[in-house]
Formats: C-alpha cells, sequence, structure tokens
C-alpha cells in the first residue's frame, strides 16, 4: 500500500494497522446472503485501508450525510424502467454468469449489485474470484455504470457532500487564520489528506471538483487538498485525486490551482439548498440502522474509515 502514497503521505502505521482483518459484514451493513457469499469467495474477507484509530464522532464530522431526499433521488434513478432493461440487457452474459454462481437465478439487477462489492473486495485482495475470473470485467463494468446511475443527480450529490463540504471549508479558513496570527510559518505548505472506505465519498467530492470517473474508486484511492501561500502571500489551492491534479472547474475556470478565495466561493456554490438537508445526518453505523428503506442495492460498504492528516511543512 505504501506505494500508492506520495513519500510524504504514507501512513505512519504497523503492519497490523494497516491490514485490517475483518469478518464479512463487522465493518459494512450488507445482508446476510452477501456475508455467505463473501464466505464462499474469500474466507479472510477484510479490506486494505490506511486507517487511524481516531473514535468515530470525530471520523463523522468530515462524514457524508444521510436523508431521505438522498433515498428518494436514487431510488428512482435506478429504478428507471428504460435503464434497467437496457442496463440488464448490456451485461446479460456476466449477470447470468454471476446468478448461477450464487444459485439465484431470479434475481434482479438491483439485488446483484450489492454482492459487486464482495466480489471487487475479493479481486483486489486476492487477485483471483475463481469461477467468476472470466467475467470479472464485465461485472465491474455494470458495477460502475450502476453506480453512476445511483449518483446522476446533481441534487442527490449536493446533499450527500454538503456537511463534508462545509467542515473542508472550515478546516482550510482555520488553517489560513493560524497563519496571519502568526501561528504558522512564513512559508507553509498546509495537506489535508482524506482516507476514505466508502467509494461514494470519493465519488461525489471529487465529480463535483471535475474529475472524471471512469471507475469505482478503489480502496486505496487518495483525496489531498493542498494549500500553499507564495511570497506575496497569497493563497493558493490545489487538489489531487489519486496523485493527479484535478482541473478545478467553476470559479477555477478548469486550473489546477486556483486561488484560495475562488476555490471556496466555488466550493460554496456546492452546497445544498438548506431546505433539502433539514433531515440530513452525518452517516454512523446507528443512523444506518435507523434507516427503514435504502436505494436498491446501495451503500453496502457505508461505515467510513476516513484518516485526517494535516501536515504543516
Amino acid at each position: 500500500l505504501e506505494a500508492l502514497y506520495p513519500p510524504d503521505l504514507r501512513p505512519d502505521l504497523t503492519a497490523d494497522q494497516a491490514s485490517i482483518a475483518v469478518p464479512p459484514g463487522d465493518n459494512t451493513l450488507i445482508q446476510d446472503d452477501i456475508k455467505a457469499l463473501a464466505n464462499k469467495i474469500m474466507p479472510r474477507n477484510f479490506q486494505t485501508v490506511p486507517i487511524h484509530s481516531m473514535d468515530f464522532d470525530k471520523d463523522s464530522v468530515l462524514s457524508h450525510q444521510w436523508c431521505s431526499r438522498i433515498h428518494q433521488l436514487t431510488t428512482t434513478s435506478v429504478n428507471d424502467t428504460k435503464w434497467s432493461l437496457d442496463t440488464e440487457t448490456k451485461y446479460k452474459n456476466a449477470l447470468d454468469a454471476f446468478k448461477a454462481f450464487v444459485q439465484k437465478p431470479d434475481l434482479t439487477i438491483h439485488q446483484v449489485y450489492p454482492y459487486m462489492d464482495a466480489i471487487y473486495a475479493t479481486k483486489f485482495n486476492l487477485d483471483s474470484i475463481g469461477k467468476l475470473e472470466d467475467v470479472y470485467p464485465d461485472l465491474m463494468k455494470f458495477r460502475f455504470d450502476y453506480f453512476q446511475q445511483l449518483w446522476s443527480t446533481e441534487e442527490s450529490r449536493l446533499i450527500y457532500s454538503n456537511g463534508f463540504i462545509t467542515e473542508l471549508i472550515r478546516y482550510m479558513n482555520d488553517a489560513k487564520t493560524q497563519y496571519e496570527n502568526n501561528k504558522l510559518s512564513d512559508y507553509f505548505r498546509y495537506k489535508l489528506s482524506l482516507y476514505f472506505g466508502t467509494s461514494e465519498s470519493l465519488y461525489v467530492i471529487s465529480k463535483h471538483l471535475g474529475y472524471s470517473h471512469t471507475q469505482v474508486p478503489s480502496f486505496s484511492s487518495q483525496f489531498l487538498v493542498q494549500m500553499d501561500i507564495d511570497a506575496d502571500k497569497n493563497y493558493w489551492v490545489t487538489v489531487l485525486y489519486n496523485k493527479e491534479a484535478i482541473k478545478l472547474q467553476g470559479a477555477c475556470a478548469g486550473n489546477v490551482t486556483c486561488s484560495y478565495g475562488q476555490f471556496v466561493s466555488f466550493l460554496k456554490s456546492k452546497l445544498a439548498n438548506p431546505g433539502t438537508i433539514k433531515d440530513c445526518k452525518p452517516l454512523t453505523p446507528m443512523n444506518m440502522l435507523m434507516i427503514d428503506s435504502q436505494p436498491a442495492g446501495d451503500h453496502t460498504n457505508l461505515v467510513v474509515v476516513s484518516v485526517i492528516i494535516c501536515a504543516i511543512i
């Protein structure tokens, strides 16, 4: 894993901390039949995710939001009849192979989708998924198409990331204030590096900023916000996704480096309408258990396991 991160951002973790072995379902709210599948194809199912041993309340400050409106929007998106039929036809061979593997021939695409995280986790950690190896590429394409459809509405993405963006602005403003109050050196680089165990969080925030995804974000994906100050005391922001500088949209006009004011202005344009987030809460395991129903097949790995690293150089 260390090779995936820039030298100054590699998690300072022991092998035991870096590779967290957990039984299927202990850190994901997944159904019993998915647990059974995970056990069948991967007895030692685990996710290798850089993680810090901080309590969940601190982690959830930078979590995404969950609200009834998101449930409504994402469910409507994937239940679109034409899209569902087209998707089923497009991936018929791969889906049929998967249904035969789990011995459930009558599964709909909405019932198949939750299994894809277990399939991906197995391939990610073991490099092989046995009988499904030949159809794995198409299963992952199906996973991404379904994932994109879930988050196809701007409103759902705005609501989902509202709490995260609010806190990101606050973190950056705090760093700027510290410098202006002479609490930081004349030259500083402020890095806010966020490691997620949730693909939705990474997808939504990076899509807001202008990154074009070609697959569901992986377990080892990295999102980095970096703020610098030049000799004239101007603040500049760069955002990297998996080490690639994002061409920032909106007020940043497609540039990879954006002034602090322009960047914050753009972030504020991505805050949700207050009326749409009245029942929103940071997503926690307890909140998930209180949700009566979820978008079809969505959110099999929604427990946040993020790390916040603020390095001042």
